[in-house]
């Protein structure tokens, strides 16, 4: 269920594998409009048996490097949360080793209310790839329903994802999402104060885990 450039590795922190829910920590790879949401510094690190990941969101602005298997990727990117329902954001990744592309790219977001987000990227690149997804919470806070389509005007290559959390309070979640050919995941996070962390299982058999340092604005 890999893509590179948007689905760049696994997320194990479930808003961090769609473009409408992440925000930012999450949103480093994911889609760069998220880094403009909420909080003053966040950190979060994750590993997977393929790949090791960590990203910072300071203010608006984040960066982030990936490892997937002999490849090194940095990712920098600014967020702004605009008045009223949206954000915008820019992001520039580039290989620090390996034979990968630069790669350009914008990002829109959309939260017009509690229930529904949405959210938008596209590259500017050689390459053309564009991802984008919604999400909703038609129970409150207690149920979250995501679904994401990427598509790439090249090749005409069409994938999508589809996903649903189920929340006890901020703290405490069951998570299960998929893609179009079902490499299914199951997560669980779990967090105390500004401390959370999570862990996935996925259908071939590897687990992932994160851990996210949260410092809210007042």
């Amino acid at each position: 269920m890999i893509i590179f450039l948007f689905l760049i590795t696994l997320n194990p922190f479930y808003d961090g594998n769609f473009t409408s829910r992440c925000q930012s920590a999450t949103a480093v790879f994911e889609n760069p409009s998220g880094l403009g949401y909420n909080p003053i510094l966040e950190e979060m690190i994750a590993f997977h048996r393929d790949s090791i990941v960590n990203s910072l969101c300071l203010k608006g602005v984040g960066l982030g490097v990936i490892k997937r298997d002999s490849s090194w990727t940095a990712e920098a990117g600014l967020g702004f949360k605009l008045p009223g329902a949206f954000s915008l954001g820019y992001a520039f990744q580039f290989p620090i080793k390996g034979n990968l592309n630069k790669t350009h790219s914008l990002g829109v977001g959309c939260r017009p209310n509690n229930e529904l987000a949405l959210g938008l990227k596209t590259t500017l690149a050689k390459i053309k790839l564009l991802h984008g997804g919604a999400s909703i919470m038609p129970v409150g806070d207690h149920l979250v329903l995501s679904a994401d389509c990427e598509y790439e005007g090249t090749t005409g290559m069409f994938r999508y994802y589809l996903g649903c959390m189920i929340r006890q309070g901020e703290y405490i979640n069951v998570n299960f999402h998929a893609d179009d050919e079902f490499n299914w995941t199951v997560g669980l996070g779990l967090g105390y104060s500004r401390f959370r962390v999570a862990a996935v299982y996925t259908r071939d058999r590897k687990f992932g885990i994160g851990l996210m340092v949260t410092e809210n604005q007042p």
